[in-house]
């Protein structure tokens, strides 16, 4: 499995510019983390086209971002 990176240990802009792109998609929660898309398998890549989830949690994409709530 992709290794994934906490939220909060993005630095304090790129947090707002992220929190800020989720609002205006609707979505008012904060990720616990994320990982971005060209580093994920082909069987990753597969799971999340299919499901909209990483590692059975919910993912917002944001650009090649995928924010995992």
């Amino acid at each position: 499995m992709t290794n994934t990176y906490e939220f909060k240990n993005l630095t304090t802009n790129d947090q707002k510019d992220y929190l800020k792109a989720l609002k205006k998609l609707g979505v008012d929660a904060t990720p616990e983390s994320y990982v971005f898309y060209d580093e994920l398998s082909e069987k990753e890549v597969e799971i999340y086209e299919e499901s909209s989830e990483f590692g059975g949690k919910e993912v917002v994409a944001i650009g090649d971002t995928l924010l995992i709530f």
